[in-house]
């Protein structure tokens, strides 16, 4: 490294002295600088010489010549005007050289062009304007009406729009609950829903066992097994759908608090969930009945259809009223439990319509203002009454008459009943979350 580096030094000092030998001016003696110029055309005439340089420059070479330091720049020079004349200033040729001084009158002139662009730009937006306010306004199609009709619509609460008519718009929520509570009731079973089999089967099986063989029923009641488990099916269906129904909202509390949706759907869920359960006990009372000889009847199927419509507007309303009603006060679901007790003695199940009529001779009407004790009969007049023997004979002793007038009765009783309780849970249903 050293060695090269050296040959590049000794080649850069023979260049530069070839350089300075080779744009080295020819000397001029002192014969050259004495003698007169004379015309090369041979006119003749002669210049005088010009006067010998006191002191002569010392010639530099092109590569040793020095170099001249650069002008100052000089401030504009003001002239003092008149008083009340305009002042001008002069640049001179310096300051007009600067580059920052000819920078910031292009960024001036630039500045000017943009303002001239916006406020053109500013009166063409305003021409425009003017012209299409004079311009008639056309007919707003079908997205401007749309939009306008529903920029009008006044502000609902999320919750607005609830109520029974709003559950079943949302049928697809419903569902999702319906089998939300199906699955949880037998979540982790090995038998799943035979259970809502071996069930009903059980109980149909102590009824005719212990009320009939032990007590005797037998002898004053024909096939007191279907006879019983007839009521069993509908009171069953309307005790399950009460109790779930009241502790509905209280057992979905997350849900309630979390979601806007109508909360009555808990227990319209609660009674579809026993609705569910009803086809497997009225499975097994099919079956039943078939074994004795049940023969249907379209008088039959539509007291039955009539018996569950009334168990489901009385289950649904009664649920209504104390879901609400539960929330604020736990006590509630403890009364309905009692509730629940009296009702499988307060209709003609465990015995017949007949010993009704002969203990209350004509008081007994009173007792079919009980609509469940009409369900129930109902229901034994569809399935019970084709399994006896004169099934004729049967209906004048054990079935009231004008039960299809009383059942059109509950129903509208029903209905009733359904419209207080929904009234009712919509004036708490606001309270609702900040109690739970």
């Amino acid at each position: 490294m050293t060695r090269f580096g050296a040959r590049r030094r000794a080649a850069g000092k023979h260049a530069g002295g070839r350089a300075g030998r080779r744009h080295r001016p020819p000397e001029i003696t002192p014969d050259e600088v004495s003698a007169p110029p004379t015309d090369s055309a041979g006119g003749g005439f002669a210049v005088p010489p010009p006067a010998a340089a006191a002191v002569t420059e010392p010639a530099w070479s092109a590569a040793e010549a020095p170099v001249a330091p650069p002008a100052p720049l000089t401030e504009p020079e003001l002239v003092p005007a008149a008083v009340g004349a305009p002042v001008e200033t002069e640049l001179t040729d310096d300051t007009a050289e600067n580059p920052v001084v000819r920078e910031a009158r292009q960024e001036e002139r630039r500045q000017q062009r943009r303002e001239a662009r916006q406020e053109a730009r500013q009166e063409a937006r305003q021409e425009a304007r003017e012209e299409r306010r004079d311009e008639p306004s056309p007919e707003p199609g079908p997205p401007a009406r749309a939009v306008r009709d529903v920029a009008a619509l006044p502000l609902t609460p999320p919750t607005a729009n609830n109520g029974l008519l709003a559950v079943f718009q949302k049928r697809y929520l419903l569902k999702l609950l319906v089998k939300r509570e199906i699955s949880a009731r037998y979540q982790g079973s090995f038998l799943g829903l035979l259970w809502s089999y071996i069930g009903p089967l059980c109980q149909f099986f102590i009824y005719w066992f212990v009320l009939g063989e032990i007590i005797g029923l037998h002898d004053n009641v024909e096939n007191f097994g279907v006879h019983i488990f007839c009521g069993l099916v509908v009171v069953h269906f309307f005790t399950e759908t009460f109790s779930a129904g009241t502790r509905s909202i209280v057992r979905n509390k997350s849900i309630v608090v979390k979601l806007p949706l109508p909360r009555e759907m808990f227990p319209v869920a609660s009674m579809l969930v026993s609705l569910f359960h009803v086809f497997p006990q009225m499975l097994i009372l099919l079956v039943a009945c078939l074994a004795y000889g049940w023969t249907p009847d379209l008088y039959g199927m539509a007291a039955l259809g009539l018996a569950f419509l009334i168990a489901m507007l009385l289950g649904t309303a009664g649920a209504l009223l104390f879901s609400a009603a539960n929330v604020f006060f736990r006590d509630f679901g403890n009364v309905v439990s009692i509730m629940t007790m009296f009702i499988r003695f307060s209709v003609p199940m465990i015995y017949p319509y007949s010993l009704v009529a002969d203990r209350f001779g004509d008081a007994a009407q009173y007792y079919l203002y009980n609509p469940l004790a009409v369900c129930v009969l109902l229901v034994q007049r569809a399935m019970w009454l084709g399994t006896t023997d004169d099934p004729v004979a049967t209906e004048k002793t054990d079935v009231p008459p004008d039960l299809m007038l009383w059942g059109l009765g509950m129903v509208g009783v029903g209905l009733v009943l359904l419209a207080i309780g929904q009234l009712v849970f919509s004036r708490l249903e606001s309270r609702i979350p900040e109690r739970l």
